[in-house]
């Protein structure tokens, strides 16, 4: 079968919902995001910039509390934001600059092993310890301070992203929204959630003619644009599997 892109700027909303593939979730007005991926901790860290954020502090035992309960894989070390990096020698700061006022660290630690344990992780009973920023690769949480760049949550429990991709193919968005442990919409998604994207594509899409991926090979457009031309739905459809 050719793949087929579609013949002019291509749009997908990619939900992330509060069951088991959901990475965003909100705390006290900020945003917690769990990335499974191990990376070194300034790996990580760059990951986290790269979308407005740092590497999650855990600022208090309630903090402490919604970070355990909010990762997967419960036996697993966790990357959090603390380091004394470049600093005396146990003088730990939060990424942000911010002081340490509240702690949880394992008996007798910090202890700086080697001289060169200057990053923090989160154990699985949330205790921390400091541990080499460059040897080790774990999980980690990124925090930032508005929602994820680029999403919207203006559903109840869903969080939505509009992209602007010009010929990219069904699989490949697909594959992008795995990337983000997100989906794109189906035709089975809750009408109440259809209605809101179609109100957010008409301030969002500048051209009613787009197509806009969606599941069952169809496009947004289908359901929602008034002037798309049906010629074009039937030339892509069963495209790009």
């Amino acid at each position: 079968m050719n793949i087929i892109h579609g013949s002019a700027l291509i749009f997908g909303f990619i939900s992330l919902t509060n069951g088991q593939n959901e990475i965003w979730k909100t705390f006290e007005g900020r945003f917690y995001g769990h990335f499974g991926q191990p990376k070194t901790f300034f790996k990580a860290l760059e990951v986290c910039q790269n979308i407005d954020g740092i590497i999650a502090p855990v600022r208090t035992q309630q903090e402490s509390e919604f970070l355990i309960q909010s990762r997967s894989g419960n036996n697993e070390r966790r990357w959090i934001g603390g380091t004394d990096k470049n600093r005396k020698d146990g003088d730990y700061i939060w990424l942000d600059q911010s002081p340490i006022t509240w702690s949880n660290w394992n008996r007798d630690e910090p202890i700086n092993a080697g001289g060169k344990e200057d990053c923090m992780v989160m154990e699985a009973n949330g205790k921390w310890n400091d541990i080499d920023c460059d040897l080790f690769e774990h999980k980690y949480f990124c925090m930032i301070e508005n929602s994820p760049m680029g999403w919207t949550s203006f559903y109840p429990g869903k969080e939505f992203r509009f992209f602007d991709l010009h010929r990219h193919t069904y699989k490949e968005v697909e594959n992008m929204c795995n990337a983000f442990n997100g989906e794109i919409p189906s035709t089975e998604t809750n009408l109440s959630i259809l209605n809101a994207l179609r109100y957010r594509m008409k301030n969002e899409a500048s051209n009613e003619t787009k197509p806009l991926w969606i599941k069952s090979d169809q496009f947004l457009g289908k359901l929602f644009l008034s002037n798309f031309i049906k010629k074009k739905i039937k030339v892509l459809k069963g495209a790009a599997h």
